[in-house]
């Protein structure tokens, strides 16, 4: 364009930039690249006028080229290059091919240094790395497609739209962790092994903590993999000291409960179980709402802090995979079903479900957590879910001492730092302890991993050697008189081997015998057995009830028939029988 005079702003106002404009059309098919760059404030001004006038000098105009956006030519001027023959093209340069949706995705989460694999039950997860620490997601989850689409806009300064290549790309990855050899541990708040047990700070910084029988640390990348789901808030960094008697301060109970209640926090994190279930039980004003959101607080604050009843089995399942401790709270009632469930939640259960669309498939939920139930009543009634609960009767808290919520929530949080330094040292004695000695000790309860657990760590919950163990039994005695006073049944096969000492019969006939002893109250209660088919299943029920206060049942087949006969009797201690 050499000797040409050009027009620019002086010719008239958008003159210059038309021109310029055209001119990027022309240059187009032979430059690398181009770049506009608008002058401000606008004027009857070229670039001299502008550089003249000092509004800028060559160093800032070339900083402004180098900083400007490409420039992308209008439709309208598309054909300007291609019918102008005195511009001569380069020989044999081809653009590169455009990038498809889920080749431009690829890229972005290979940028990410990605870590993919699969937990026990083929769930598919990734590990990547997000600006200076790692984060772990669920590979099916909502909160992976929303770290992919950010991080898509971060790369390419543009929104990914292809909600088609992204759920395609998604079932790329979780197909090819399902296929993979090996399988890592996975966890929410809490995840890993006897050696060392990884808790989850869940801060911004995706932080956590590694307890081992040396001590514990704050890391950047946690030893175990720590999932994380939607709800759940951050922990307090650990203070250098702590003891967890501070939190007696805001807790209306006696020594027994007390220590109940440590072994149930530092149970808390124990990385398999099985766990406790915790069964608060008081009357209104008693606090025990509140109890229970203190505890929660104290190792897995989350949004949700108190739940309302689950109505079935799915509900539960999936209300305890969003949070470590759930909280049940105000039950009125659980019915035989509902208790088996809780059971299976603190055991360790599956639920499974047809897939969608995929009716010969079934997706699968495995639970375990430690759980709270509060109650005005006892609900927890079925001897299978009292066995595995501690069951603790709070006091009401006298009117004179009574705190309003913000004046707790005020002292708890000022306590929380040093109550999780607390909970970390006694994990990392109980390790020591269950790694360098030969810990042995009578168990009083089904709940051998509980015992033995919260046993190697009482030195460092400031209990005295035997104390959880002393308490644990106290609360045995009181769960076994709740379920023999919870039905009719046990009532009434007491009442009849006071009278009868041993007694062998059929069902038919046990359920004449105790249906004489009954009075109208009995007789009209739900749980009564009217037939002996249901009188059979409730006998096999209280069993391990009835041993508590020395009654023993056996169960025979005798006659040409077979017909089943069922032994009642008393066993005297030294295990003869009376």
């Amino acid at each position: 364009f050499a000797d040409n005079d050009l027009p620019d702003e002086k010719s008239g106002i958008g003159k210059g930039l038309a021109v310029a404009e055209e001119l990027c059309a022309k240059l187009e098919p032979i430059a690398k690249r181009l770049r506009g760059v608008v002058l401000m404030p606008s004027g009857f001004k070229d670039v001299s006028d502008y550089i003249e006038l000092g509004s800028a000098s060559f160093e800032d105009i070339a900083e402004l080229i180098a900083n400007a956006p490409l420039w992308e030519i209008k439709e309208d001027l598309k054909l300007i290059g291609k019918q102008d023959k005195n511009v001569k093209h380069k020989p044999d340069k081809q653009k590169p091919e455009k990038k498809s949706s889920i080749e431009q995705i690829q890229e972005v989460y290979q940028d990410l240094k990605p870590y993919l694999f699969k937990d026990k039950e083929d769930n598919s997860y990734v590990e990547v790395f997000i600006e200076d620490h790692w984060e772990c997601y669920l590979v099916v989850s909502k909160r992976f497609k929303q770290r992919l689409r950010h991080e898509y806009y971060r790369y390419f300064r543009k929104v990914l739209s292809s909600d088609t290549s992204l759920n395609a790309f998604i079932a790329h990855l979780d197909a090819s962790a399902v296929f993979q050899k090996h399988h890592e541990n996975v966890g929410l708040r809490v995840c890993g092994d006897m050696q060392t047990i990884s808790v989850d700070l869940t801060d911004s910084e995706w932080r956590a903590v590694d307890i081992t029988a040396d001590g514990w640390q704050v890391v950047d990348k946690a030893k175990h993999k720590l999932v994380r789901s939607s709800g759940m808030q951050a922990l307090p960094l650990p203070a250098p000291n702590g003891a967890l008697d501070e939190l007696r301060e805001l807790l209306f109970v006696d020594d027994t409960s007390w220590a109940l209640l440590a072994g149930f926090l530092v149970m808390c994190f124990h990385p398999s179980g099985p766990y406790p279930i915790l069964h608060l039980v008081a009357e209104q004003g008693a606090g025990k709402s509140n109890t229970a959101r203190m505890l929660k607080s104290i190792v897995d604050p989350h949004s949700t802090m108190l739940r309302s009843d689950c109505k079935d089995e799915h509900n539960l399942f999936i209300a305890c995979a969003t949070t470590r401790l759930p909280i049940f709270d105000n039950l009125s009632y659980l019915s035989q079903q509902m208790s088996d469930s809780f059971c299976r939640v603190a055991t360790g259960g599956t639920f499974a479900t047809r897939m969608l669309y995929e009716q010969d498939q079934e997706k699968s939920i495995t639970i375990i957590r430690p759980v709270i139930l509060t109650s005005i009543n006892e609900v927890a009634t079925r001897s299978d879910l009292l066995s595995r609960s501690i069951l603790i009767n709070l006091p009401r808290i006298p009117d004179g001492k009574r705190i309003s919520e913000q004046i707790i929530q005020k002292r708890l949080d000022d306590m929380r730092p040093r109550l999780l330094t607390a909970l970390f040292n006694a994990v990392s004695l109980g390790l020591k302890k269950l790694q360098t000695e030969a810990f042995e000790f009578d168990a009083l309860t089904r709940m051998l991993d509980f015992e033995k657990w919260v046993m190697a760590c009482e030195e460092g919950l400031g209990l005295e050697q035997g104390e959880f163990q002393a308490a644990l039994y106290d609360n045995r005695r009181l769960i076994n008189e709740v379920a023999l006073s919870a039905t009719v049944l046990p009532k009434l096969v007491i009442k009849l081997i006071s009278i009868e000492k041993d007694v062998e019969a059929r069902a038919t006939e046990l359920l004449q015998m105790i249906s004489e002893l009954a009075d109208e109250s009995d007789l009209r209660a739900k749980d009564y057995p009217k037939t002996s088919s249901i009188l059979g299943k409730q006998l096999k029920r209280i069993q391990p009830d009835l041993r508590t206060v020395g009654i023993h049942m056996d169960e025979s087949r005798k006659g040409n028939d077979g017909q089943r006969y069922y032994r009642i009797y008393t066993k005297a201690e030294d295990g003869d029988e009376a």
